[in-house]
């Protein structure tokens, strides 16, 4: 294989192939890259076979590179990595993104330097199905939406389905969804259908989360759009095994395209649907995020886990216009005598809609709910008290929106059988 490119976008397509690659895979071939040139084009591709763990992952990412390149090398990405960024050591950001690099078989050269890679024999690799786009969106959004909906899926894949991000075109609207069934998240953002879809399809993949950490770790500032790539809702086992294209989903930027193979099964919806009214509380937010952090801290103090430390929000017709932040402490002879932080809230309709019980949650998870806003304000919508309790479901909001519309996020409170 020989190819000139500039090392600036050889070395971000190097990042983007990383997303396939595991640390340790079972065949030493599947910690490479294969890089093909031709013509003016050279493709960067890696993937990531089931065996090495996780959902199977495939990327290619096309890097401009002059005239008259030809054939097909593979080489350790890492290594690979870690000579190019020696290559342009001690050089500008502009400069380095420059450098010109001449490939030839495994060796890599500048006009400086030039060194061998490790290389491999090119695994036989069968290539990935491609998914059919059915929509585009703003990638900048795309990409804030993901950061605020990724806490939310689950690591433990005790539950498989639970460490993916549901991904659901249908009428011009994309939903983003995630839950570890203690909390849940969604999103609600417009998207641009693809010119062959029907506006009545709607489309739905289940992407395993880890892989899209990474990508939104490496997407960086880029703004342009993304073209999402989803199979039909109304799949089964059988049309996957006739159709290889609908067992997968693909997003593509810029020069990049990631092709993950999506989790069978679908997020429950009823964990995602809007809260029974109830009531609403609405607190400025940087004043909650402090006294949940304090309140916190000393549930922490007084021997709990931080992760799994719980706090208490009261609020009382005595008083209308507060809301109280108490950490949750073990003995009840301790709770009567603890206070906790005045936060002011705004009441809806209903005057007192925690009715004088605690609303108990994880503070952790509160907090979590809390930074994926940036909004001054968020509201609490609260369901009716079950038996004198607030056990059921309550969603949080940006000040304004409507549950159905823009992010969400829901919280299970922690159940007591004495409060």
């Amino acid at each position: 294989m020989r190819a000139r490119v500039a090392a600036g976008p050889l070395r971000r397509a190097l990042r983007l192939a990383s997303l396939a690659i595991r640390a340790r895979p079972e065949q030493p071939a599947h910690a490479g890259v294969t890089l093909t040139a031709q013509g003016s084009k050279l493709t960067v591709a890696a993937y990531r076979p089931y065996a090495d763990g996780g959902t199977d992952v495939a990327v290619t990412v096309v890097v401009e590179a002059e005239p008259g390149g030809t054939g097909r090398s593979t080489l350790d990405q890492r290594e690979l990595t870690r000579v190019l960024d020696a290559a342009v050591k001690g050089d500008s950001p502009a400069q380095a993104a420059r450098t010109s690099i001449d490939l030839k078989g495994a060796t890599i050269a500048t006009p400086d330097v030039a060194v061998p890679v490790r290389s491999y024999i090119t695994p036989v690799t069968a290539v990935p199905p491609a998914a059919p786009v059915v929509a585009t969106v703003a990638g900048g959004e795309f990409f804030r939406q993901l950061t605020r909906i990724l806490p939310v899926a689950a690591k433990d894949e005790t539950l498989p389905i639970l460490t993916g991000v549901e991904l659901r075109m249908s009428a011009g609207t994309l939903r983003l969804r995630a839950s570890d069934r203690h909390r849940a998240a969604e999103t609600v953002m417009p998207a641009q259908p693809w010119d062959h879809h029907e506006d009545a399809c709607a489309y739905r993949a289940l992407i395993p989360s880890d892989v899209l950490r990474q990508m939104v770790k490496f997407s960086g500032t880029y703004e342009g759009p993304v073209a999402i790539g989803l199979p039909s809702e109304t799949v089964t086992t059988a049309d996957v095994l006739r159709v290889p294209e609908l067992s997968v989903a693909a997003l593509e930027f810029g020069p990049a395209t990631l092709t993950a193979w999506r989790l069978d099964g679908v997020l429950p919806p009823s964990w995602f649907g809007p809260v029974a009214d109830g009531g609403t509380l609405t607190l400025h937010r940087q004043d909650l995020i402090r006294a949940v952090r304090k309140a916190r801290a000393m549930a922490t103090a007084k021997g709990a886990a931080e992760q799994w430390a719980q706090v208490s929000l009261t609020h009382s017709a005595e008083e209308a216009g507060v809301v109280r932040v108490t950490p949750r402490l073990p003995q009840k002879h301790e709770r009567d005598q603890t206070t906790g932080t005045a936060v002011p809230a705004v009441c809806g309709e209903q005057a007192a809609p925690l009715g004088g019980a605690p609303l108990i949650t994880t503070g952790g998870y509160l907090l979590g709910a809390l930074n994926a806003f940036d909004s001054d304000a968020v509201t609490f919508h609260l369901p009716p008290q079950r038996d004198g309790r607030n056990h059921a479901p309550f969603a949080i909001t940006a000040h304004g929106e409507q549950t159905e519309e823009g992010h969400r996020q829901h919280l299970v409170p922690v159940r007591r059988s004495q409060d």
